[in-house]
């Protein structure tokens, strides 16, 4: 069984080295699972990093490690949106003018998307990424596994508190607070899973509980950005007759009506409530 501390460690090494075998190699032909991969593996480097800053505030080598990625990880989420858009829209039959407008658009945010990632590609600098892991890695080895573990349990409850305090109906009317939940939520989940991996079972414990509540919120993140592209849609092919873009605000009009923030907020709060009661 193993400590806390070298959960740590092995978390550090497992994930830094899903980041090497599909960055930047394997961009040009990315396949959904392998995004979902990398993005996941740079969440659990930063969820750590963000512990041991806790434990040692101010400390450099956790947040050089987290300014590695980022840009990285935010293009990459584009990209993901993307994937998530292009799945969604082959699954609603448009007509041939409507289906050739969505290609149109398609085209153009892929471009741009593209783009982005390969500025993000040009400042991500494997070897600098490795070595700051590493230097992360050897912080983790210097703290004591109690330490850890008490300090570990504040962060938790501190962040926990946050979360509390988010989960109002007035705080739901806005976007940002919503991802800032999700985000929160996310990092505990990688938190304890990353401390207690190897001691107990995940589907039984508290991180699963996380999980299911972060998944619903990105159910509703999708569908935002659904709705988005969507409208960008419309608002860029105004020049194309009614009838082509009718099936766009039926679209937009069906996501809205589904996605709204009262709904997604009584689901979390519930979830909240019941997982930590």
């Amino acid at each position: 069984m193993y400590s806390s501390n070298e959960c740590i460690r092995e978390s550090l090494e497992r994930n830094r080295k899903v980041v090497n075998k599909y960055l930047p190699h394997h961009l040009s032909n990315l396949k959904k699972n392998h995004l979902h991969k990398i993005r996941v593996a740079i969440k659990k480097i930063n969820a750590i990093c963000q512990l041991l800053e806790f434990l040692i505030p101010g400390n450099a080598a956790c947040n050089k490690c987290y300014k590695k990625t980022r840009k990285t990880f935010k293009a990459l989420g584009k990209l993901r949106d993307l994937q998530h858009n292009s799945s969604y829209f082959r699954n609603c039959h448009l007509q041939h003018v409507s289906q050739k407008a969505y290609a149109k658009f398609y085209a153009i945010e892929k471009h741009r998307v593209s783009q982005k990632i390969h500025k993000a590609l040009n400042h991500f600098n494997p070897d600098s990424f490795n070595k700051s892991v590493k230097k992360v890695q050897k912080l983790a080895r210097s703290i004591p596994t109690e330490e850890i573990l008490i300090k570990a349990r504040q962060f938790v409850i501190k962040k926990m508190k946050r979360v509390d305090s988010l989960l109002t109906l007035k705080n739901f009317k806005d976007p940002q607070k919503i991802h800032e939940v999700r985000k929160l939520l996310n990092l505990l989940k990688h938190i304890l899973n990353s401390l207690y991996a190897f001691n107990i079972s995940p589907r039984k414990s508290f991180p699963f509980k996380l999980k299911k509540m972060e998944n619903t919120i990105g159910i509703w993140h999708d569908k935002r950005v659904l709705i988005h592209f969507t409208d960008t849609l419309i608002k860029t092919s105004q020049e194309l007759q009614p009838v082509t873009l009718k099936p766009f605000y039926l679209i937009k009009k069906g996501l809205s009506v589904e996605n709204r923030y009262d709904l997604i907020f009584r689901n979390i709060k519930q979830a909240f409530e019941r997982s930590t009661s």
